[in-house]
C-alpha cells in the first residue's frame, strides 16, 4: 500500500514504507517461489496408496511444485507418467507413511540410499508419519530406537509444544496457552519416541505430556532431516478443527528444508543444568555450592573420623568471598589463582574421606571412545563383547598422580567388567564373554593372575555376568535364561533376572521381574540391594 500526503509547497510525496516493512518482514519466512517438492511413494502408482497417503500427497501439491515420485521395482522413482526423475530435480523430498506401519522398500536398498545421498549432498528431507522410524535405517540415531505402532480408532486432541521457539517452523501457528493444536485423530501408521528421548536430534517440539518427542531436526552430511510423527500429521482428517495449523506448519517445514539459507543453527540441548556456564568466569556456583555440600555431609557422616570439616567449610567461604569481590568483567588470569586454591582445597577435603583408608584401588581402565556401557533398558548382551582396550589395573596411592599397575588384561580385546572383590581380597569375580560372544563370570585370582570361568547355567543361548561374593561363599549372578523381553523396546533386550549359586553348584532363582535386575550387592546387614 502506498501513502499519498500533501504537503504545504503543493506536492505529493508517496510513503512506500508500509509496503517495504511488510516485504522486509516475510523476507524470512517466504521464499521467492513456491519450493520444489519431490513427493516419495512406496508404492508404484497412486491408485495402490492409502487414504492418508494421498491425503498428503494432496496436501504437498497444494504447498509448492510437488511432482508424485512412484518407487519402481528397481528402487528409482518415476512419476506418475513413468518418467524417470532424478531427485537433484527438487528442493525437498517428502515422505510420508500414514496408512501402514511395516518396513516397507523405503527402507532399505536404492530407494533409502537416494534419500541419504540428497541430503549429504545438501539438501533437505521431511519424513513424517510411520516414517520417523527411518532414522534407524538411515543412521541418524545409533542407540535410541523410536516406538512404530498402529493406531486404532483414536479421536483425542494432539497438541504441540515448541521447543526451539525462534525457529522458522512455527512462523504463524496459533496457539491456546502455549499449545499449538494440530489435529483430532491420528494416521493409523504412527511412530515417536516415547521409548527413550532422540540422542542424536535437535528436538523442536514436544507433547504436551512429553516423552514422545515427535519433532526432531538432524544433519545428514551437508544436508537436514527433520521427523514429524506422533499423531499429528493427520492430513486424511477433513474435519479436524486444527487443519489450518496443520497445513501452516508443513508449508513451514518444507520452505525451510528446502533453502539452506534459512537452516538454524544445530544444537541438541541439555535438561540438566551444566557444571559451568561457558559466560561464567572463574569457578561456577554449582561447583562452590557442590563442595560445600559434600564437606557438610562427611562432617554429619563421620563425626569422629573426619574432624576438619569446619575447618574446611571456614576455608572455603573466604575463597568464594575473595572470588565474589572480583569485577564481573575480570579476564580468566584474575581468577587463576584462586581456581587453583579451589582445586587444592577440593582434592584436601574430598580426599579426608574416611571410607579412602586402603592402599590400593582396582578399577578398569578403558578407552573413552569405547565404553562399553549399555543404556538403561539394555544390558551386556546388547554391547558388542569383543573391541576394547580394557584392562584391570590397581591404583597406589590413592591419590591423584598414584602409580598404576597392571593386574590383568584378557586376550585379544575382549571385554572385562563388573568387577566385584572378595572379602579376603585376594581374587575377585568379573563379567568376560566366551569365544562365541556369550557372556560368563569368571574368578580372577589377584595372587597368580589365573582366570578361571564359573560353571553356571551353561547354555549356549544363556548369557550369565554381574556377579558378587556372599559372605558366606555363595555367588549371586544376573542371567538371561528366564527368556523375558524388555518391554518397552518390543522385547529385543533379553532381561536378566538374579541367580543363587550355593557352595555345592546348585542353583536356583531368586526374582522374577520383567525388567532388568542388575548390581546385586550386599549390604552391612546382609540385604541383598540391587537395580
Amino acid at each position: 500500500m502506498c501513502v499519498t500526503e500533501t504537503h504545504g509547497d503543493g506536492k505529493l510525496r508517496i510513503a512506500g514504507f508500509l509496503t517495504l516493512g511488510l516485504m522486509l518482514l516475510n523476507v524470512s519466512v517466504l521464499r521467492a517461489a513456491p519450493p520444489r517438492i519431490g513427493f516419495l511413494a512406496a508404492e508404484s502408482s497412486l491408485d495402490e496408496m492409502g487414504p492418508h497417503d494421498r491425503a498428503a500427497w494432496r496436501t504437498a501439491s497444494k504447498l509448492g511444485q510437488a511432482t508424485l515420485l512412484l518407487r519402481q521395482k528397481d528402487g528409482t522413482f518415476a512419476d506418475p507418467a513413468g518418467h524417470a526423475l532424478d531427485a537433484s530435480d527438487f528442493d525437498v523430498l517428502w515422505y510420508h507413511q500414514g496408512d501402514a506401519i511395516a518396513r516397507n522398500a523405503m527402507y532399505h536398498g536404492p530407494s533409502l540410499a537416494e534419500i541419504r545421498r540428497f541430503a549429504a549432498q545438501g539438501r533437505g528431507v521431511l519424513l513424517s508419519g510411520g516414517a520417523l522410524a527411518m532414522v534407524t535405517p538411515l543412521g541418524l540415531e545409533g542407540v535410541i530406537r523410536p516406538q512404530r505402532r498402529k493406531l486404532g480408532n483414536w479421536r483425542d486432541p494432539a497438541g504441540m509444544v515448541p521447543v526451539e521457539k525462534a525457529h522458522p517452523a512455527f512462523h504463524g501457528l496459533s496457539s491456546d496457552k502455549s499449545i499449538v493444536w494440530l489435529s483430532q485423530r491420528g494416521c493409523p501408521a504412527v511412530a515417536d519416541f516415547y521409548w527413550g528421548r532422540p540422542a542424536e536430534g535437535m528436538i523442536l517440539a514436544r507433547t504436551p505430556s512429553g516423552p514422545e518427542n515427535p519433532l526432531v531436526e538432524y544433519t545428514l552430511g551437508k544436508g537436514r532431516v527433520i521427523v514429524f510423527g506422533w499423531r499429528w500429521p493427520d492430513y486424511a482428517d477433513s474435519q479436524n478443527p486444527h487443519r489450518e495449523n496443520l497445513t501452516r506448519l508443513t508449508s513451514n517445514l518444507l520452505s525451510y528444508l528446502s533453502d539452506a539459507q534459512a537452516w538454524r543453527p544445530f544444537v541438541i540441548r541439555s535438561e540438566y543444568p551444566p557444571v559451568a556456564s561457558p559466560d561464567e568466569p572463574g569457578v561456577s556456583r554449582q561447583r562452590w555450592r557442590a563442595l560445600r555440600m559434600a564437606i557438610v555431609d562427611l562432617s554429619a557422616d563421620f563425626p569422629d573420623r573426619y574432624r576438619k570439616g569446619d575447618a574446611y567449610l571456614e576455608r572455603l567461604g573466604t575463597l568464594q568471598k575473595q572470588h565474589d569481590r572480583l569485577p564481573p568483567d575480570s579476564g580468566p588470569a584474575a581468577y587463576a589463582t584462586i581456581a587453583r586454591q579451589f582445586e587444592s582445597l577440593k582434592d584436601e577435603a574430598l580426599l579426608a574421606n574416611p571410607l579412602l583408608d586402603f592402599d590400593h584401588l582396582v578399577m578398569i581402565r578403558r578407552r573413552a571412545d569405547r565404553l562399553g556401557l549399555p543404556l538403561n533398558f539394555n544390558s551386556n548382551p546388547d554391547i558388542a563383547p569383543t573391541g576394547y582396550d580394557n584392562t584391570l589395573v590397581a591404583l597406589s596411592p590413592v591419590r591423584p598422580g598414584g602409580n598404576l599397575e597392571t593386574i590383568f588384561k584378557p586376550q585379544g580385546d575382549r571385554f572385562i567388567g563388573d568387577v566385584d572383590l572378595h572379602y579376603d581380597a585376594e581374587r575377585l569375580l568379573l563379567s568376560i564373554p566366551d569365544a562365541s560372544g556369550r557372556w560368563t563370570v569368571a574368578e580372577l585370582s589377584l595372587n597368580s593372575q589365573r582366570l578361571k570361568r564359573l560353571p553356571l547355567i551353561d547354555e549356549p543361548d544363556v548369557h550369565n555376568y554381574d556377579a558378587c561374593y556372599l559372605p558366606d561363599e555363595r555367588i549371586i549372578f544376573t542371567s538371561t535364561a528366564p527368556f523375558i523381553g524388555v518391554p518397552c523396546v518390543g522385547g529385543r533386550s533379553k532381561v536378566a533376572n538374579l541367580y543363587l549359586r550355593g557352595c555345592d553348584g546348585r542353583i536356583r532363582r531368586l526374582t522374577n521381574d520383567q525388567d532388568h535386575n542388575w548390581c546385586p550387592t550386599v549390604l552391612n546387614n546382609g540385604r541383598i540391594l540391587y537395580k
